[in-house]
């Protein structure tokens, strides 16, 4: 498991919704691969995303983007 915290460019004026986009990853092939991305500890400055694999799964890089929207 890895986390990366992200600071957003300017404050929110609240807190705002995140959507996460994985984009590639690169992973051993003889084993299946199991993932999880989630947003977690947002806030108006900015949040963290975490990174976590299980059992074999070995995930060598893996990259994505993120959006943060106001209702």
């Amino acid at each position: 498991m890895t986390t990366y915290s992200v600071k957003f460019p300017k404050p929110f004026e609240k807190t705002p919704e995140i959507f996460l986009s994985v984009t590639q990853f690169d992973a051993f092939h003889n084993n299946n691969i199991r993932y999880n991305v989630e947003v977690m500890s947002v806030n108006t400055e900015g949040f963290k995303i975490k990174i976590r694999t299980w059992y074999d799964s070995k995930i060598y890089s893996i990259s994505g983007f993120w959006l943060a929207k106001l209702d």
